[in-house]
This record gives C-alpha cells, sequence and structure tokens, in this order.
C-alpha cells in the first residue's frame, strides 16, 4: 500500500519526505538500496526549476555567449565568448497538495516561475511501480531573449561517477565512447540518461524532451571531458532559444512533459532500455459498454 503522513509519501520502493509550507522535497529515501538519493545540503530541490538567461545588465544578446563569424565556423574555430549567467528559481509556491488515486499518491506543487504564466509539479510515487513520476505543466510566456528551462536532479553520488545515454537504439558512455569533438556538454538522447556509481545510480527516462546535461550547467565552449565530482546534477533541458536555428525565438503557449526517475543498483542497460520503452508506452486500460444496460462487455 502506499501511505502519506503530513509530510511524507511512502510507496514499497521509496520514501519522499517535504515541507507542506514550502512545497520543498526534504529527502527521497530508497527502500530497496537503502540509500538516500538526494544530495544533502544541495542547492536545488528535487526537479527544481531553474531558468536561466545571460544577465541583461552585462550583455543580454545571444552574441553575449556565441558570436557567430562564418569564416571562422568554417575552420571549427571556436566563436564561444566568456558570459554572465543568471539562473532564477520559481519565486513563490502557490498551492502544495498530496492527491490519492488507487495504488498511487502524487505530491502537487504549482509555482509562480520567471518567464511563464505558472508552473506546476506533479511527482507520483506508485504501489505496482518503483519508477517515480514526474509531470509538469507551465505556461510559457511570449519573449525573444536568449533563456533556457532546466529541471534539476541533485544526487548523492560520490565523485568519479559514470553516465551512460542511448542514442539509436545504441547504450553509449559519456566520454569513453564517444567520438573526438563529439558533444559532451549536453546530449540528446533516445530514451533515457543514468548516472551511476559501481554500487547504484539513477535514470531519467525521457520520452517527451530528449535534452539533458550531466553533471551540471555546462552550456558554452565545448568540454573535453565531463567533470566528475561528487554529488553531480542531472539536468533535463526542455526548453531554449539560444540559437537561431531548429527552436523559435518565441515559445508561447501551454507545454506539458513527463518523465520518469527510476533509482537502481549497478547500471544495466538492456534493463534501463526495457523500463525506458515501458515508461514510455504505458498500458492504456478502458472499460467497453453496451449502448442500453451499461453492463461491461468481455471479451
Amino acid at each position: 500500500n502506499v501511505r502519506t503522513g503530513d509530510a511524507l509519501l511512502e510507496s514499497p520502493t521509496h520514501r519522499l519526505t517535504y515541507d507542506p509550507s514550502s512545497g520543498r522535497i526534504l529527502g527521497l529515501f530508497d527502500k530497496t538500496l537503502g540509500r538516500e538519493i538526494l544530495a544533502a545540503n544541495a542547492e536545488y530541490d528535487f526537479f527544481d526549476f531553474v531558468r536561466e538567461r545571460p544577465d541583461a545588465l552585462v550583455d543580454g544578446r545571444r552574441e553575449a555567449f556565441y558570436e557567430r563569424d562564418l569564416e571562422r565556423e568554417k575552420f571549427d574555430q571556436s566563436c564561444w565568448k566568456p558570459w554572465r549567467v543568471v539562473r532564477e528559481r520559481a519565486t513563490r509556491l502557490i498551492d502544495c497538495r498530496v492527491e490519492r488515486t488507487a495504488g498511487a499518491m502524487t505530491l502537487d506543487r504549482r509555482f509562480e516561475a520567471p518567464g511563464t504564466a505558472g508552473l506546476r509539479q506533479r511527482i507520483t510515487l506508485r504501489a505496482d511501480s518503483p519508477v517515480i513520476e514526474l509531470e509538469v505543466e507551465f505556461d510559457k510566456t511570449a519573449g525573444t531573449a536568449p533563456e533556457a528551462f532546466y529541471f534539476v536532479l541533485p544526487l548523492n553520488l560520490t565523485a568519479g561517477w559514470r553516465c551512460h545515454f542511448d542514442s539509436a537504439g545504441v547504450p553509449v558512455a559519456l566520454d569513453e565512447e564517444q567520438l573526438p569533438g563529439a558533444c559532451r556538454g549536453w546530449l540528446t538522447v533516445e530514451s533515457y540518461v543514468a548516472l551511476h556509481t559501481e554500487e547504484w545510480g539513477a535514470t531519467l527516462f525521457c520520452p517527451d524532451a530528449p535534452l539533458v546535461m550531466p553533471g551540471d550547467f555546462h552550456f558554452g565552449p565545448p568540454l573535453e571531458s565531463v567533470p566528475r565530482p561528487a554529488n553531480p546534477l542531472l539536468l533535463a533541458w526542455p526548453l531554449n532559444n539560444y540559437w537561431n536555428t531548429n527552436f523559435p525565438l518565441s515559445q508561447p503557449g501551454r507545454i506539458r512533459l513527463r518523465y520518469g526517475l527510476r533509482t537502481q543498483g549497478p547500471f544495466d542497460a538492456a534493463e534501463a532500455g526495457r523500463q525506458a520503452a515501458a515508461f514510455a508506452n504505458p498500458i492504456l486500460a478502458h472499460p467497453l459498454f453496451s449502448g442500453n444496460d451499461g453492463e461491461t462487455l468481455r471479451a
């Protein structure tokens, strides 16, 4: 069964504690592993919203971080520049409540957040699955100034952690199995990204938005390798308009996204792929009724 208390959600696999007055997640404990998943005293909350932008008081243009020069680009010479970055979090909790459905508990948090007309997060623990469901919905306000949105997972991993992600059906080890010159600061995954040590790790399933960053905020000059300090961040990167291609400069409207978080022992690529596929394609069950008597039709 799934239980709740004043500041507790609990499933057969996880225990999530939170502060009802602020909505802040205080801990996420994996009962099977016997481990606290979140880094202690982390700067960021569990799946914390972050809006990133260049500091307009210094230089708020796209040229603040990348000064496009076609002559330099033809010879693969860098056009990146040092830039002053601003990262903003949600500004006020509007509502925090727990919803109960058959076999599940959901922490529903609503915030005021910069760049939006409202942000909602739903964190669901299920009795029949070890995967924590993370649903986000926000009303993106119109604007053409450069910005990016992230959702942050601060993980309690020791230094030297590894990262795997899938691409074209193949699991890839960050750095070790990437070609020279391949992008390392951010990744486009097929269905999952995992940060892990030999003992345990966390896997993020990304059926709706494939961009992620492993370890920390890395938007900037290319990295030869990704640093591996203790307590890394795993970042979902659902939205940005940093470039003049691929994304519209203004992206207003309501956006709904679904992620899944699985904590586990040693990383298993085959199992991660299977779980990612199952999460992306959940079973949909609908009762069928006859037109007159309302009885359920049986196969």
